[in-house]
């Protein structure tokens, strides 16, 4: 039986499944490598990257800059004590006690020591052996003359092994680590992103050395525990910031490999100076810079800390579980867990995973539940924000359209020593009462749930299962996660007392970990079959929108990625599909309270780049325009844009070879082909695109794919409606657009044509400034454009050119692709599974046997489209599950082909 020492230590857990192949043996399918990352800039986020065209490469320039951009305003430099605290003395002795008795818990548990105990026990006048330190001349003996690689790595080793046999710990031991620079010539693969790096140093476990120095095994990004950056000298001031780049870079590679990363270590050395670094969800924090010749306890503190901390200590997150076994030079098959509310899930598929450092770094899995298909979103939610997801959903509950949450937790970490006897926020009582009522529910579930694992043929050895429990009573019994942790040194001592940097920690976010369950799950609003389907789905969007607007609650970030496609009677699998709304982390009720607007969080963001309305791409503080619901259909506007040039048709097709979408204006809109994407230009390049009705043609809809032709006049009309320029004088006449005021000249026509049900006619409408309109007007005139595209409405032929887009890896348990835009980092979206979209597909097949000849050979072609979605097309989360540009992980797929011929 093993104990929580050697659970939390070397326990080979991994967030990465994905085969570890190097990038030539991808062959012809894109690999999920090649996709960029979504780019957030303080409180937005830039998406680079789309399913149906070809993703844009992530130079180092360009994710230097971006990452740089999005972080900076949270990186927090000279931080004091945060080596000591981070890596502390408890710490120290937590990682040597479970290495020491890896077999006897109350002796680990009971084993202590300090930094500057193990450095006194290195410490020699007349020091031999290479790794001690020499007291009298104040250096380490025989350390390297320059600071390269090799060399130190070496070094550090030594002096890992010098502990080693200092406290007898086994050398064979499981889950032992190694400085290793075996990634110097030949990059980590298994990314995620279309980014090559190649850190200096990194800390691996002793298998994975061994495995990759004999051959059997390509190193990952899913293999590093921490990151180090050399340089040989310190005084050149360029490389302090290129190298803090650097490591940054790898953080975000890390991060995006690691599903169940909490916060990543990293360390610079230039010369003899080092910096310690802790990147998380809410920035950077960087320690006060050291010598490790006049600081040799610090330098002590790294090595042993870096080499024996157990896995909580490294920044993992225990409750998450995917597995990895090396085998032959890759991985074998995975299974995934993770701890919801008390009771382990098995992870049925990996549904969507957000490719940034700081921000919400939202996941989502497809779990089982009570017999059914769900989704748990594991996400970083800002803490200043009063208007939280799961709130949110619960009073929306009965708006057609969005996801149904299921319950909802705050993940739990293991309690620091300094923290026993503390909560992490106030109200104790209150959160115990919750704890507990949660517990019970937890209990309730677990016993419910017991059948459908045996159901299920869930074999779990002894050995995990009692890993699993213990995990439970570590956590059981732990606090609130959050960054906020680490930030105590900050409003300690006197570092705040200087003006800019009280500044920047008031502008600057914490943010907590949460978990929600949610359902149904569906498809990507990509996949859709016709141009109807397409239509009547962004149709059920826009009432949705209505609908919220009616319970004064905003989306905020309408994209890609929050558009889904599910059925419309979940319990009914032969009911039309519709279009659901999801990832409600930017929603808000916008119902002023006592008088006044209510305050949005600290790290907001109004939306995903390509998709914003162009009053919230304002510069924040030249803004004065509050988010509206028109703000949130000018962004449907967008997105229907949006596939129109990026697809060739329908199923998620890619645009022709022959199209060049970097070089479209509506690549624009992402920043697309730029270092560093500005908001003020990207702004004006959409707004000269779409305020301008002859340059909204020439520039937009002549760039879409034939296909969508059809959709010209609906989209012209549309962008009257959402894209305010005033003083259309089509139906009232330029006499009167410039005399009479427009909202009276609507009042007018209204009073002389009650009982007439006309429509309005939309120049009229176009005329009055969004705010003054009333939202009926606007969402009945969305409305009959969209019937009356849709009665006139001929299917086009389905394109023979563009190939439906595979992701490689689409079907391991992690599988996910980015898009064009990365973008939509937002968080999941729900997922069909296979066997059930083929089964629907089949009674659909048998009833259309049924009809005439002549109506069924162009539906036999829709129906062919459809099987081949089922079996290929990228699915989403929705809970529907959310997604991110992402960055959401964005086209996650449920099955390989090979798993779809087995069955």
């Amino acid at each position: 039986m093993s104990s929580v020492a050697e659970l939390l230590g070397p326990l080979n857990t991994d967030s990465d499944t994905s085969d570890p192949q190097t990038p030539e043996s991808n062959g012809s399918i894109r690999s999920l490598n090649d996709t960029p990352s979504v780019i957030k800039t303080g409180t937005l986020a830039f998406a680079t990257g789309s399913q149906a065209i070809e993703p844009e490469k992530q130079t180092h320039a360009k994710m230097g800059k971006t990452l740089f951009n999005e972080v900076e305003s949270a990186r927090f430099d000279d931080v004091p004590m945060l080596l000591e605290n981070k890596l502390s003395d408890d710490v120290l002795s937590r990682g040597l006690g479970s290495a020491k008795y890896p077999n006897d818990e109350d002796a680990a548990a009971n084993f202590s020591t300090t930094a500057k105990d193990i450095l006194k026990k290195l410490s020699t006048t007349r020091p031999i052996k290479v790794g001690k330190f020499n007291k009298k001349k104040g250096t380490w003996r025989s350390w390297p003359d320059k600071t390269q690689d090799t060399p130190v790595c070496e070094y550090l080793n030594t002096i890992g092994d010098l502990v080693r046999d200092i406290y007898d710990i086994p050398e064979a031991q499981n889950g032992s680590r190694r400085f290793s620079d075996m990634f110097k010539s030949k990059e980590p693969v298994n990314s995620r992103v279309n980014a090559l790096r190649k850190p200096d140093g990194v800390v691996l476990d002793q298998e994975i050395v061994d495995a990759v120095h004999n051959g059997s095994y390509t190193g990952a990004w899913s293999d590093i525990h921490a990151i180090l950056q050399f340089k040989e000298s310190y005084t050149i001031p360029k490389r302090h910031t290129d190298t803090y780049k650097q490591v940054l870079d790898c953080a975000h590679l890390i991060f995006c490999s690691q599903l169940n990363r909490r916060f990543v270590l990293g360390v610079t050395l230039m010369g003899h100076i080092m910096t310690f670094y802790v990147f998380d969800r809410s920035g950077a924090l960087c320690s006060e810079k050291f010598n490790i010749m006049k600081n040799p306890e610090k330098l002590v503190r790294v090595v042993v800390g870096l080499l024996f901390s157990d896995r909580i200590d490294l920044g993992y997150d225990i409750t998450m579980k995917i597995k990895h076994t090396i085998e032959e030079g890759t991985t074998t098959k995975s299974k995934g867990r993770i701890l919801f509310n008390g009771k382990w899930h098995t992870i049925i598929e990996i549904l969507h995973v957000e490719l940034s450092v700081r921000g919400r770094g939202t996941t989502c899995f497809l779990v089982k539940h009570k017999g059914k298909l769900c989704v748990i979103k594991d996400s970083w939610v800002d803490e200043s924000r009063t208007d939280l997801e799961h709130d949110v959903l619960k009073e929306v509950s009965d708006v057609k359209g969005v996801p149904e949450i299921i319950a909802y937790e705050d993940v739990k970490v293991r309690r620091a020593k300094n923290d026993m006897g503390k909560d992490t926020k106030d109200g104790g009582e209150e959160d115990a009462e919750e704890d507990a009522e949660e517990e019970e529910d937890a209990e309730e579930d677990a016993e419910e749930d017991m059948q459908e694992d045996d159901e299920e043929d869930v074999e779990e050895d002894e050995e995990e299962v009692e890993e699993e429990r213990k995990i439970i009573e570590v956590v059981k019994e732990g606090v609130n996660d959050t960054t906020s942790t680490d930030r105590r040194g900050l409003t300690e001592g006197e570092y705040l007392m200087d003006e800019e940097k009280q500044k920047k920690f008031e502008r600057a976010e914490t943010r907590a970990h949460r978990r929600i369950m949610m359902t149904p799950y569906g498809k990507p609003l990509e996949s859709f079959t016709s141009l109807v389907e397409l239509l009547q789905a962004i149709k059920s969007i826009i009432k949705t929108i209505e609908d919220l607007n009616d319970k004064d609650v905003l989306h905020r970030d309408i994209s890609i990625r929050n558009l889904v496609l599910a059925l419309t009677d979940l319990e009914d699998p032969e009911s039309d599909l519709r279009g659901y709304l999801i990832d409600f982390d930017y929603a808000i009720f916008c119902k002023p309270e006592n008088g006044k607007l209510r305050d949005l969080a600290k790290g907001r963001r109004t939306g995903t780049l390509p998709f914003m309305a162009l009053d919230m791409m304002v510069t924040e503080n030249d803004n004065n325009v509050p988010h509206s619901y028109y703000h949130d259909l000018e962004s449907v506007f967008y997105v229907l844009c949006w596939i129109c040039t990026t697809q060739e048709g329908p199923n998620s097709t890619r645009r022709s070879p022959d199209f060049n979408f970097s070089g479209s204006d509506v690549a624009e809109w992402a920043g697309y082909g730029t270092d560093a994407p500005d908001i003020e230009l990207t702004r004006r390049a959409k707004e000269a695109t779409v305020q301008n009705a002859l340059n909204f043609e020439a520039r937009v809809l002549r760039k879409f794919a034939p296909y969508f032709k059809p959709l010209h006049s609906c989209l012209k009309s549309m962008r009257k409606v959402l894209i305010f320029v005033g003083n259309d004088t089509e139906v009232i006449g330029e006499e009167d657009a410039q005399s009479n005021d427009p909202k009276k000249v609507l009042q007018d026509w209204k009073a002389d044509n009650v009982g007439k049900q006309l429509p309005i006619p939309i120049p009229m409408l176009a005329n009055i400034p969004p705010d003054q309109r009333e939202p009926k007007d606007v969402f009945k005139s969305l409305y009959r454009i969209i019937d009356d595209t849709v009665k006139r409405l001929v299917e086009p032929p389905t394109p023979s050119t563009g190939a439906i887009s595979v992701p490689e890896g689409a079907g391991d348990t992690d599988a996910v692709e980015s898009s064009p835009q990365e973008i939509a980092q937002t968080e999941n979206i729900n997922v069909m599974d296979r066997r059930k979209a083929l089964r629907e597909q089949n009674i659909v097949e048998d009833q259309r046997k049924k009809e005439p000849p002549v109506v069924r050979r162009s539906e036999r072609l829709a129906s062919q489209r459809d099987a081949s979605v089922a079996s290929t097309s990228a699915t989403r989360v929705g809970s529907l599950a959310p997604s991110s540009t992402g960055t959401k992980n964005s086209n996650s797929r449920v099955g390989t082909k090979k798993s779809l011929a087995k069955k």
